[in-house]
């Protein structure tokens, strides 16, 4: 393209050229982002079964059950579902209970993220909770969603991650 048109258009902060007259005041959300937000609450997957709201898969099953066969002897009932294995590295340790901690404070529940370093701050009543992470003592690695097969050996098959 000739440079002498692209001076008349502005580079965006993402580095591209706008073509548009009007310049836009509205920042583009994240769409991917998005995207994964929403598939999380759907699942819900990293929520213990009494943690679940009504919304999204588990709203699906607690609509569609008990399924009963047509003259009521039989009776099909949904208790929980869970997807996923959660694990540590050595599989000692497994469930997502091993990413749950009582607050010292308040006595309430709290949802840990291993990412967030040994700490945990609940979320009702603001304190600092030290060292509540189940730490494996055989691996030393807490609980983590366990894939059945990495994102290289999954390219290597053709198979989604």
């Amino acid at each position: 393209m000739d440079k002498s048109i692209l001076k008349k258009y502005r580079i965006t902060p993402t580095g591209r050229y706008s073509f548009s007259r009007i310049p836009s005041s509205l920042p583009v959300p994240h769409l991917i982002e998005l995207q994964k937000r929403s598939y999380r609450e759907f699942l819900q997957m990293e929520l213990l079964p009494d943690e679940r709201k009504n919304i999204g898969l588990q709203a699906v099953f607690n609509q569609i059950f008990p399924i009963i066969d047509y003259r009521n002897i039989c009776q099909l009932e949904f208790i929980d579902y869970t997807i996923g294995t959660w694990a540590c590295l050595c599989e000692h340790l497994k469930g997502l209970e091993h990413l749950r901690a009582t607050c010292k404070e308040c006595g309430e529940r709290m949802i840990l993220d291993p990412n967030e370093g040994p700490d945990a701050t609940c979320s009702k009543c603001g304190t600092l909770n030290e060292d509540v992470y189940t730490i494996c003592p055989k691996c030393q690695t807490t609980v983590q969603l366990r894939h059945r097969y990495t994102d290289l050996e999954c390219k290597e098959r053709g198979a989604t991650y």
